[in-house]
């Protein structure tokens, strides 16, 4: 790997981090599980616009992010990164993307479709976002892994401060209670209730911001480091 490749992958996950945020709060509060779902056909004729805005910047955002990861990866492993824990980290995201990208189409074609003449039913619309928030809900299990997995080597090396595999522990922790919101069918901690923003996409924010920023910071030297 030629010099600066590192930090380019860095400056790909501070953008990532932007782009995906935008999704988060372009089409306001969803309705709550328990409401009817007359209420979620009217959220989604209302917010048509600004979902499908924004799943498509989420989309845009898997560009960047495959680059920052590819980047942490190479990171970890010319620093001594275990295989095993490599070969795991890279699962898990593998898996990550896959429910997240089911998650993205469901909510697209529920908003896609209620701008025809002829839109789907109520119930037809909200069974699409209850399937797009379970989604996003389970896939807390595999982006633990990937936070458990990178944490431990993280700590293992000179090059990434300690808090930031501190910051993974926690992160890991907090997804995992997040995925019990499954079983949740109404209130803040439910699928697709504001909960999801402090168990689900605060910790990937943060850990995802910090780890550029170092890599930002330290990619020559990372890349200095024997293989």
């Amino acid at each position: 790997m030629g010099k600066g490749w590192i930090r380019l992958a860095g400056i790909a996950g501070i953008l990532f981090v932007v782009l995906v945020a935008i999704p988060g709060f372009a089409a306001g509060s969803p309705p709550d599980p328990a409401d009817p779902a007359a209420k979620y056909l009217s959220y989604y004729q209302d917010h048509r616009s600004a979902i499908i805005a924004g799943t498509f910047l989420a989309g845009a955002a898997d560009f960047f992010v495959v680059f920052f990861l590819g980047g942490l990866l190479s990171a970890l492993r010319r620093l001594g990164g275990s295989p095993l824990l490599l070969i795991a980290a890279l699962t898990a995201l593998i898996l990550t993307g896959a429910l997240a990208t089911t998650g993205g189409v469901l909510t697209t074609v529920a908003a896609f479709r209620v701008g025809e003449a002829h839109h789907v039913d109520a119930e037809t619309i909200r069974l699409l976002a209850d399937g797009s928030a379970i989604c996003f809900t389970l896939l807390g299990f595999t982006v633990a892994a990937f936070f458990a997995a990178t944490g431990v080597m993280m700590a293992a090396t000179r090059l990434f401060p300690k808090w930031l595999s501190w910051v993974a522990a926690v992160a890991a922790l907090l997804e995992l209670v997040g995925t019990v919101a499954v079983f949740s069918t109404t209130g803040t901690f439910s699928p697709g209730g504001a909960g999801g923003l402090v168990f689900g996409l605060l910790p990937f924010v943060v850990f995802v911001l910090g780890t550029s920023i170092v890599m930002v910071l330290r990619g020559d030297a990372m890349e200095s480091a024997a293989v």
